[in-house]
């Protein structure tokens, strides 16, 4: 339930490469992700970035804001469900990086708030964790079976994810077969 250190190396990477102000996790269970992305926030010098992370269970949210204490200028988590953070969020103050890793059957539905709700600036990136399942759901080509040994919900809501965004001619995506399956999406560029 927490990304690699490898996933994480990679996610501070990413965070301190395209230097946002604003990043929300949609996910955050132990904080782990979020000492990550605090970490990439932290290695650009002239400005300083935030991030909020969601947590719905009580529990586990002040278990994570236990855990961010030593980054909290960086990082605020928020004991809420991910679709009531973004139905309250102030579309005005838009995000230049998402990273999706709450329930996968509310992935839709997540994506279609942020785009319809404008809350991903031009620039920004929605980047979503386990779209590959463990290598059991392939995005677009199911001809191999590829949808055979993960728990039949689980794997339609992510297969069903893949070609909802594969569909949607508002954004360009990759999957990166790497770690669980990234998907990296960007709105097109007219």
């Amino acid at each position: 339930m927490m990304i690699s250190p490898t996933q994480g190396q990679a996610m501070s990477m990413l965070i301190s490469a395209i230097r946002p102000n604003r990043v929300l996790e949609l996910g955050c269970f132990v904080g782990n992700s979020a000492l990550w992305i605090a970490d990439g926030l932290s290695n650009v010098p002239e400005k300083k970035g935030h991030l909020w992370t969601c947590e719905i269970d009580p529990k586990m949210a002040a278990f994570a804001t236990k855990n961010v204490e030593m980054v909290s200028d960086l990082v605020t988590v928020v004991n809420s469900s991910a679709q009531d953070f973004l139905d309250s969020w102030n579309e005005k103050n838009q995000f230049d990086f998402i990273f999706i890793d709450a329930d996968k059957g509310g992935y839709i539905n997540y994506y279609e708030t942020i785009l319809s709700r404008n809350m991903l600036s031009l620039s920004g990136l929605i980047v979503a964790d386990n779209v590959l399942f463990k290598d059991q759901v392939h995005p677009i080509d199911n001809r191999l079976g590829g949808m055979i040994k993960a728990p039949k919900s689980i794997r339609e809501k992510v297969y069903n994810f893949n070609l909802h965004v594969s569909l949607d001619n508002r954004t360009e995506q990759v999957i990166l077969p790497i770690f669980d399956g990234l998907s990296i999406i960007r709105l097109k560029r007219n």
